[in-house]
């Protein structure tokens, strides 16, 4: 044990980003899945509202809400055009970074992974970048019309 190397953030940040971009990615596919309350259809739309596409009566229910561990809304924290969205607290602790455009819309994102004294941080490109900016873009823009 005493010879065994104690694993640092910039050691840890790969694998930590990966398993916090599959859960949006779980989160995404879950929050697109509707059920019918009438005929039980399952079928994928963006829009809650939409009528079942079977029976066109019954109400859209949304699936597997309960698993979704992302919720900008929950508690963001805005600085100039900087969005803070955290994941975890403590040691360790992970966040990301939205930077937004001037017209609000994400430009660029970090993913950041600390743990005492050390940290870590990762810039996300290609489909990566995309899939964050599909997950938060709706909630910031939510955020930015108040300002």
């Amino acid at each position: 044990m005493e010879n065994e190397k104690r694993l640092t953030c910039e050691d840890k940040i790969d694998a930590e980003l990966e398993y916090e971009l599959e859960k949006i990615q779980r989160a995404l596919r879950a929050d697109n899945l509707l059920r019918c309350d009438g005929c039980g259809q399952e079928w994928r739309s963006a829009d809650e509202f939409e009528d079942c596409p079977v029976c066109e009566e019954g109400y859209a229910e949304r699936l597997d809400e309960d698993e979704n561990e992302y919720d900008l809304l929950e508690g963001p924290y805005i600085e100039h055009t900087v969005v803070r969205a955290d994941i975890s607290a403590g040691g360790p602790q992970d966040f990301w970074r939205l930077y937004l455009d001037p017209d609000g819309e994400i430009d660029k994102v970090s993913y950041h992974y600390f743990d005492w004294f050390d940290g870590a941080e990762r810039w996300l490109r290609g489909s990566q970048l995309e899939t964050v900016k599909e997950w938060f873009g709706e909630q910031v823009r939510y955020l930015m019309e108040g300002r």
